[in-house]
């Protein structure tokens, strides 16, 4: 009779254990969409620069400003990044097709 007991006792653990588990399947974090201004600039004697604005899907600011990074290497090489503002934006989806 006891081993009945203890094993009832070790199931109802069992679930309630399995209530608290960390699911399995990788979370989706939201994604939003940020305004990312940067200015660059290239050279030291004979400097150059510009400024530069890019719409970016992105987890956090961070993740935006990342991106951006990464995507100012390849359009313009030979800039460097000095400073970027990411600003969190409402975009509005269009279905209209043109």
């Amino acid at each position: 009779m006891k081993f009945i007991a203890i094993m009832v006792c070790i199931l109802s653990l069992s679930v309630q254990a399995e209530e608290f588990a960390v699911p399995t399947h990788p979370v989706q974090v939201a994604q939003r969409e940020y305004m990312v201004s940067g200015v660059l600039r290239r050279g030291t004697t004979d400097i150059s620069i510009k400024l530069v604005h890019s719409l970016y899907s992105a987890e956090s600011e961070d993740a935006a400003v990342g991106l951006f990074i990464k995507v100012m290497a390849q359009v313009h090489p030979g800039y460097s990044v000095l400073t970027t503002l990411a600003t969190q934006v409402e975009t509005k989806r269009c279905d209209i097709a043109i």
